[in-house]
């Protein structure tokens, strides 16, 4: 009977191994370079800032967080309005120079439009050329009147020519 179960138990876990490999290359979806920047999360504001190279250019996504995290935040004791933070954001040089976004996308959003479950709506990408994921020492954001600063590293493979 230990036997029976423990065999029982190894098929399963092979299937559930086989079935999440070839999940992910029959939808055909990619893994693209990111990196979580954990220290320009805003509590009730920013749910998150990722660092991502993608094939066209780079990335920095920031998230806004939904209802729940929202109300969360305000248990917790965070001061936060139910507006739209105002976003800034800039790639910084390791002399000081700036990369400035050439261009801001938001999924998900519709002018005028406030969504109950994403009162803030999605997201914002600012976009980068792809050369900034080589040139670039650190990320800053503006998020209202607090400014944030984390360091970042090229995320291309090496060997790659960005």
């Amino acid at each position: 009977m230990r036997w029976t179960r423990a065999i029982l138990a190894a098929a399963m876990a092979s299937l559930v191994v086989v079935w999440t490999d070839t999940g992910a290359a029959a939808d055909g979806a990619t893994s693209l370079p990111t990196s979580d920047l954990n220290g320009m999360r805003v509590p009730g504001r920013v749910a998150a800032v990722l660092w991502t190279v993608r094939a066209e250019y780079c990335t920095l996504q920031v998230v806004f967080p939904n209802s729940g995290r929202i109300a969360q935040a305000k248990r917790e004791g965070a001061n936060v309005e139910l507006r739209r933070p105002h976003v800034q954001v800039w790639l910084l040089k390791a002399d000081g120079t700036l990369i400035t976004s050439s261009g801001r996308l938001e999924p998900g959003t519709t002018a005028g439009q406030t969504k109950l479950r994403q009162p803030y709506g999605v997201e914002i990408n600012f976009l980068f050329p792809l050369s900034a994921d080589k040139d670039a020492v650190a990320a800053a954001i503006q998020v209202d009147e607090a400014f944030y600063i984390e360091p970042i590293k090229a995320l291309a493979p090496k060997g790659v020519d960005r």
